[in-house]
């Protein structure tokens, strides 16, 4: 199977398509028109927060931005050399075009974010082990 693309074929045409009867001049229409199109407003910006949602990986964003921090700040103290910082940067540059590539199809399955925070985990224990090693202070 190839890439997913989102689908809204599920939601009836009468839902989405709707007539108003604007050739008539009394007020209940007008109000029962308006009514409906608030409604389907309403119906209309439901279904697109929901496709955003299904995209959006907030806790993998904040993580790597906190992965991110730690290399940095592993940098600045010394505990991390160069080499191991841009290693280690690398790694989390992998993580972000894997994150663009799942995003890439419009959702995010579940397969997809755990093989991310896999890949985060890993990253969180390498950043530990570096960090920790002894090679980067010289006291």
């Amino acid at each position: 199977t190839g890439p997913r693309q989102a689908s809204f074929s599920c939601i009836p045409i009468k839902v989405i398509v709707f007539r108003l009867n604007l050739g008539s001049n009394s007020g209940s229409k007008k109000k029962n028109n308006m009514k409906k199109l608030i409604g389907m407003t309403a119906v209309l910006m439901m279904i697109g927060s929901f496709a955003i949602a299904q995209r959006a990986t907030p806790g993998i964003d904040t993580r790597q931005h906190i992965q991110r921090a730690r290399i940095h700040s592993g940098r600045a103290s010394g505990e991390l050399t160069n080499r191991e910082a841009a290693r280690l940067n690398m790694q989390q540059r992998h993580i972000r075009r894997a994150e663009r590539r799942v995003k890439a199809d419009g959702e995010v399955t579940a397969i997809e974010r755990r093989r991310l925070n896999h890949a985060q985990n890993h990253a969180n224990r390498a950043i530990r082990r570096q960090k920790n090693d002894g090679q980067g202070k010289q006291l």
